[in-house]
């Protein structure tokens, strides 16, 4: 019986190596607001290149235009802009229409880089789109990454 669950651990943790294989790389990233004069979203930009500075030591761009195409992004605005200029949800996603709701995903389609996507119903779910991005990356000292299957939309 000993055996069989020491042979389950193992699997499980290949399993779970196997999944984190699938994350890209965003320490070369630029933070970009597509529309810097609404004043929550460029915080929501400051506030994640700070906490990524200080869990990581990398300090990413902020932008107001998308970088080149082989240059990651991590876009924030709200769901109808970034649907205008830059990503749609995928298919089976999308932001609920209700205040403060967002919605996290990763665009891969578009551009040759990754595309992640922070789009709030409003200016306060663009905020609180950049706050679970916090909690979805994977932070260590000098590496920053994103799993590439992140789909997240969710209302208070």
């Amino acid at each position: 019986m000993r055996k069989i669950w020491m042979l389950l651990l193992v699997l499980t943790f290949i399993v779970s190596t196997a999944a984190s294989a699938a994350q890209i790389d965003l320490s070369n990233a630029k933070i970009v607001v597509l529309n810097p004069k609404k004043k929550i979203q460029a915080n929501a930009a400051d506030m994640l290149r700070d906490e990524i500075e200080k869990r990581t030591r990398i300090r990413l761009d902020i932008a107001s235009k998308m970088p080149s195409k082989t240059t990651p992004a991590i876009v924030i605005g709200t769901a109808k802009y970034l649907s205008r200029k830059v990503c749609a949800p995928p298919a089976g996603l999308s932001v609920p229409k209700k205040a403060d709701a967002y919605a996290v995903w990763v665009d891969t389609s578009k551009r040759k880089a990754v595309t992640v996507c922070l789009a709030g119903y409003d200016d306060r779910g663009a905020l609180y789109a950049t706050g679970r991005l916090l909690r979805v990356l994977e932070m260590s000292r000098d590496n920053v990454a994103i799993d590439v299957g992140v789909k997240i939309a969710t209302a208070p």
